[in-house]
């Protein structure tokens, strides 16, 4: 975060007094700002509604005030309440129901929040002061339990804001195993998920960015499940679903981010239902119980699979990419070690696949990085309130490798 909110300010004299320019060089709207201006014992006061991201307001310009933003959160057809007084503080787990994608209630004052500085023109003799409350950027979350589970990348994401010194407004909604082509509406069976999407679209007016993570396996499963396949079963979906998704954003004045979701740790089976448990080549056998699977990707292939599908897709469609599942291979190349996103089986949705509260701060530092356009480098580490789950607190040691990461990565 600048010291000046990425807000740039020029003051000329003009016919009628003092002409004012304000750059805003962030990639969301700033709102209700407050200026001051003071020539030649002169004071004047203007109320400006908001400076659209990458733009410039100019004296005289009208905006439009932005309503009230509605922190709405849905869990699987209900409305996510969390219970503080059902939290354990010292087990770090929370014993209410439903325990995921928890967005803990943001408890700040908003008068804590308020920005004054001034710019100076000695020159000219001029100053111009802005106050305006840090709000923004609006954006709303479509995930799955990649993106959601315990202390969800959806809060990580407010609370890393927060240490940029903005307060960013979130709303979500979370449906397990829930991908684009369910969000958008395409999946015959699953109209009450994208309903639920369409809740929080109707939730605000407006938003800054609208954010939406693929399926896990929803890029690369094929008709024929066989080695090397490309007969893609949903990708045609997956298109139509974010054009369709991308049409509703553009109506909420907002831009499209498609998170690619992380690969599993040890590849992907052409049967979603069971996870590779240990490391191999594409083509190795696996031998399970009653089953015998075959290593349809590895790792690294997974990965490269989804993030040249999700880069067309965003080629095609307008869209920033999110590219969590870079970062966790980056993790996993390098550091894992140190740094295990990755839930193992035994735990609560443990199965090499889904992601403790590491991977929902790698997928938080991602969108920091990609919304905020600054590195998250130095941000501080949000409060937990799942440390008793698989993969317990973030130190220190692993914010640091997570973010060096990110930076290296985006």
């Amino acid at each position: 975060m600048k010291d000046n909110y990425n807000l740039f300010v020029n003051a000329e004299y003009a016919e009628n007094g003092i002409s004012v320019s304000i750059e805003n060089r962030n990639s969301f709207r700033v709102s209700n700002i407050d200026m001051t201006v003071i020539y030649n014992e002169n004071v004047i006061t203007t109320h400006i509604g908001g400076i659209e991201h990458d733009s410039i307001w100019h004296s005289g310009d009208v905006a439009d005030e932005d309503g009230a933003f509605n922190s709405v959160g849905y869990y699987e057809g209900q409305e996510m309440c969390i219970t503080p007084a059902l939290y354990d503080h010292n087990k770090g787990i929370y014993h209410g129901e439903p325990h995921h994608a928890l967005v803990w209630n943001d408890y700040t004052p908003n008068d804590e929040k308020i920005r004054i500085f001034n710019y100076t023109f000695p020159q000219k003799g001029i100053t111009v002061g802005l106050q305006f409350l840090a709000k923004g950027p609006r954006v709303m979350f479509a995930g799955h339990s990649f993106t959601g589970l315990w202390d969800s990348a959806y809060y990580y994401f407010r609370e890393l804001a927060k240490m940029g010194g903005w307060n960013a407004q979130i709303a979500y909604s979370y449906w397990g195993g829930t991908g684009i082509s369910h969000y958008a509406g395409l999946v015959e069976g699953c109209e009450e998920r994208s309903a639920q999407c369409d809740k929080v679209f109707a939730a605000n007016e407006r938003y800054d960015f609208c954010v939406f993570a693929g399926n896990s396996d929803e890029a690369v499963s094929t008709y024929s499940g066989k080695v090397g396949a490309t007969d893609y079963s949903m990708r045609d979906s997956m298109l139509n679903g974010a054009k369709i998704l991308s049409g509703k954003t553009a109506d909420k004045h907002a831009r499209m981010i498609l998170w690619v979701p992380q690969a599993y740790r040890y590849g992907f089976f052409y049967d979603m239902g069971v996870k590779p448990w240990h490391e191999g080549k594409q083509g190795d056998p696996y031998h399970g119980e009653n089953a015998l699977y075959i290593l349809t990707l590895t790792n690294k292939q997974m990965t490269e699979a989804n993030m040249d599908w999700y880069t067309k897709l965003a080629d095609q469609t307008g869209a920033l990419l999110a590219p969590v599942a870079a970062v966790y291979r980056c993790i996993l190349e390098n550091n894992i070690s140190e740094v295990d996103p990755y839930i193992v089986p035994g735990e609560e949705c443990g199965d090499n696949g889904h992601q403790n509260n590491l991977g929902n701060y790698i997928a938080a530092c991602v969108l920091y990085k990609l919304i905020f356009r600054e590195s998250p480098v130095g941000l501080g580490i949000p409060q937990s309130h799942s440390f008793g789950t698989a993969g317990g607190g973030i130190t220190l040691r692993q914010a640091e490798l997570i973010q060096n990461a990110v930076d290296k990565i985006i």
